[in-house]
């Protein structure tokens, strides 16, 4: 993840701090829970938005400021 610039980065590591391990790929980004497996995936061209979008669809409230 040292690639990414800090915002996207940040949320990445919020996704992956709740305990999901996290896959970056060049049009998706995924989530894999660690209790369970189960997978979330979100596909675009932008990855901070990809980011923001895997954050919210594993539980997590990003603040707008």
């Amino acid at each position: 993840m040292t690639d990414l610039d800090p915002p996207t980065r940040a949320v990445l590591e919020t996704v992956r701090g709740a305990g999901y391990t996290v896959l970056i790929r060049e049009d998706f980004v995924e989530a894999i829970d660690h209790a369970d497996g189960e997978r979330y995936v979100v596909c675009g061209r932008d990855t901070y938005t990809m980011a923001c979008e895997l954050a919210e669809q594993v539980g997590i409230e990003l603040e707008d400021r």
